[in-house]
């Protein structure tokens, strides 16, 4: 994802604004985002649906064809030169003013972005140093007279704390051939200082001093604080998005809630957790709990992924075909104060489907840092189709040993049948990402999909078979594996008092109705099929063979 470039167009501002001269204050309309602004932010359409300069809103679904110009561009002649520069098919123009001691508060325009075949070109007509346009966390230098790219599907927000309005032209195009050649031409935009005390540099000494964030994370007032400590702050700036490249910040309680592709690099988005741990069966509850909290709502930040220094490297990781028991384990597991237990985390599943071995590295290790310190063991579970990209983390962490759980297939079948994930469910996900194409989810039914992708699962496990820190495991042979044979494998040992700990979690997780097909109870006779029985026969049992 792209956030902004600099576009290789330049234009006379002294022309610009003799043509911003020719616009009567009668023209102007309030912007239609009312929620969306402080003060006053306002503007005029230069192309519009009907052929209106009062016409500021483009609808959705629209095309180039049915914008014409108004009688403000009409009576414009070096705008209507500028917009001739674009050889690409255009939308919605505006000029767009912003008074000075106006804000727009923080804001994201969905699918606006190059990406989603339509872009944002900004050209500052009037501005100032004065102005913070802030983009994806990040202040920009965007200069009069310069052409921008802005991929305004990223949080954005602007205050003018200059003496005059700020204006710019705004257009928005097709993206085409012509388009992608000038997107390609771009240039890094600079980026430009924080306002000395403001409330960015008071976000950063929130993520440098842990003791400031466990205050706030306790429920003091962010903006009462932030003034009492000598910052301007004010409620419009609580939840506007930060971005840092500040490396020396203290992480203690902190952790990577979700990470994105921005300009070729992956972003880390931090969510405070201060002194909770992740005890939810799955990563993603876990974040979803702690995002209750109004701080951590809120104080998130971006920073792009940088390996840890002195972090700390999985003792296990934890592969399955799903429905045979790792969630028991990592369940379990979690419930040790000193273990970090990360399941199914989806910034995990972000990095894998790149192939990168060093992004999965970088992230694993700081989903890994302590959230308090105590922890001395860590141990990843991931999702059921990770398997089919072992090879990637075994390069990420060699020395890392790892186990695959397994179990009779026609149970598993059973279980996501009757209570679907999201791998058994064609088109719920890419099938790529499951081993499968296109063309299986119209050719095959639900079932038979299932059979399908549960047997793909065992092969690429067994394609791993040979590897010294890899141990297959049974089902059958939980709960004991996991103080036992599990254990070992990892190099956890583990305390009397762990160990009643952990026998009284496996009793409270095996309960789940998932986990409830075993033996030859009457309840699974009655579930499985003889559609079932053959689906298992043509598809799972030639390759779940070659475990026993």
């Amino acid at each position: 994802m792209i956030t902004g470039l600099t576009l290789p167009f330049r234009f006379d501002v002294a022309r610009l604004k003799a043509d911003l001269a020719l616009v009567r204050d009668d023209e102007w309309r309030p912007h239609f985002n009312e929620n969306d602004y402080g003060g006053q932010w306002r503007g005029v359409a230069l192309t519009s649906i009907d052929g209106t300069s009062s016409a500021l809103m483009s609808p959705p679904n629209t095309s180039p064809e049915q914008y014409s110009a108004t009688e403000v561009l009409q009576r414009c002649p070096y705008f209507r030169e500028v917009l001739a520069q674009f050889h690409c098919p255009l939308k919605s123009v505006r000029l767009l003013g912003l008074a000075p001691g106006s804000l727009v508060r923080e804001h994201c325009d969905q699918d606006l972005g190059y990406e989603h075949g339509e872009m944002r070109i900004r050209v500052p007509v009037q501005t100032s140093d004065d102005l913070e346009f802030y983009l994806g966390g990040e202040r920009l230098r965007l200069l009069e007279g310069n052409t921008y790219y802005l991929n305004v599907s990223l949080p954005h927000r602007i205050r003018n704390g200059g003496s005059e309005e700020r204006v710019h032209l705004v257009i928005d195009v097709v993206v085409d051939d012509w388009a992608h050649a000038i997107v390609k031409a771009g240039k890094p935009i600079p980026r430009g200082p924080h306002r000395p005390l403001g409330f960015e540099d008071f976000r950063l000494r929130i993520v440098r001093d842990s003791t400031l964030a466990e205050r706030l994370h306790a429920g003091e007032i962010p903006a009462d604080v932030g003034r009492e400590l000598g910052y301007e702050c004010d409620a419009s700036d609580i939840g506007s998005s930060l971005y840092t490249e500040d490396l020396g910040l203290d992480l203690r309680g902190w952790v990577p809630a979700s990470v994105a592709i921005r300009d070729g690099e992956p972003v880390v988005e931090w969510a405070y957790f201060g002194k909770h741990r992740l005890t939810e069966p799955f990563f993603e509850q876990s974040i979803r709990q702690e995002l209750q909290n109004p701080f951590t709502r809120a104080f998130r930040f971006h920073a792009r992924l940088r390996e840890p220094a002195n972090a700390r490297s999985p003792d296990g990781f934890i592969f399955h075909m799903s429905r045979c028991g790792s969630t028991l384990i990592s369940r379990a597991l979690s419930v040790l104060p000193r273990v970090v237990a990360v399941s199914e985390a989806p910034a995990i599943d972000a990095m894998i489907q790149t192939g990168r071995a060093d992004w999965v590295r970088g992230l694993i290790l700081a989903l890994g840092r302590p959230l308090q310190g105590s922890e001395d063991r860590y141990v990843v579970k991931f999702d059921s189709w990770h398997v089919h990209k072992l090879a990637v983390v075994r390069a990420a962490f060699p020395d890392t040993p790892w186990i695959f759980l397994h179990r009779d297939p026609l149970e598993v079948l059973v279980s996501q049948i009757r209570s679907p994930g999201m791998q058994a469910l064609p088109g719920a996900m890419d099938p790529a990402l499951l081993g499968m194409t296109f063309e299986d989810i119209i050719e095959r039914n639900p079932q038979k999909w299932c059979a399908k992708v549960l047997a793909g699962f065992l092969r690429s496990a067994l394609d791993h078979r040979d590897d010294p820190k890899g141990l297959f495991l049974n089902y059958r042979d939980l709960p004991e594996a996991i103080w036992g044979s599990v254990a070992k494998h990892f190099r956890i040992e583990f305390s009397s008092e762990e160990l009643a700990l952990l026998r009284q979690a496996v009793q409270f997780s095996a309960k789940a109705p998932q986990m409830a097909f075993t033996g030859d109870s009457e309840e699974k006779q009655r579930a499985i099929t003889p559609e079932m029985h053959a689906l298992a026969a043509e598809w799972l049992d030639p390759v779940y063979r070659r475990f026993e």
